[in-house]
């Protein structure tokens, strides 16, 4: 059995265990609401409503009170493609001490890009993607307003919902 792919019963490899593994420890069960920025345009705003939880690595967390999230200035850009649509997508995250952060993928053509890994130590609880035109304008992390005319922005809660 050289070469093979080990299996457990139910046909899975050990990275799609480690995988499913992973999903499990860290996990948002409550419904975040993703916007853009009240107080800065220029921010994805979390409103986390009622208390809710989530979970890093196993350990229960309660939700922190709402609060606004900036792209890191340069590495959160998105160049501009003179014929194609580009767009980038986010990871709206939280730590143990309930800080949210934004973690972007690749720049890709409008429609291809995906989602990053995220470091153990983060739980997902939402996603953002943003996009800019075919032309010459791009998307400055540290300046452009969410809510620009040169910039589509779509926002996804990624939550499991405990009932």
């Amino acid at each position: 059995m050289a070469n093979s792919t080990r299996k457990n019963a139910e046909g899975l490899d050990k990275q799609q265990l480690i995988n499913f593994q992973q999903r499990v420890l860290n996990m948002c069960l409550y419904n975040p609401v993703l916007a853009i920025g009240s107080g800065s345009a220029a921010k994805v705003l979390i409103t986390t409503g009622a208390t809710g939880i989530y979970i890093i690595e196993g350990k229960i967390y309660t939700t922190p009170a709402s609060q606004e999230v900036a792209f890191t200035a340069t590495t959160d850009d998105i160049a501009p493609n003179a014929t194609t649509a580009q767009e980038k997508t986010y990871l709206v995250c939280l730590d143990s001490a309930g800080t949210g952060s934004l973690v972007g993928g690749d720049q890709a053509d409008i429609g291809k890009s995906v989602a990053p890994e995220v470091d153990a130590d983060l739980c997902v609880i939402g996603k953002v993607v943003l996009s800019v035109a075919a032309g010459t304008t791009k998307f400055d992390a540290s300046t452009d307003l969410l809510s620009a005319n040169h910039v589509t922005d779509t926002y996804t809660n990624l939550a499991i919902l405990a009932y």
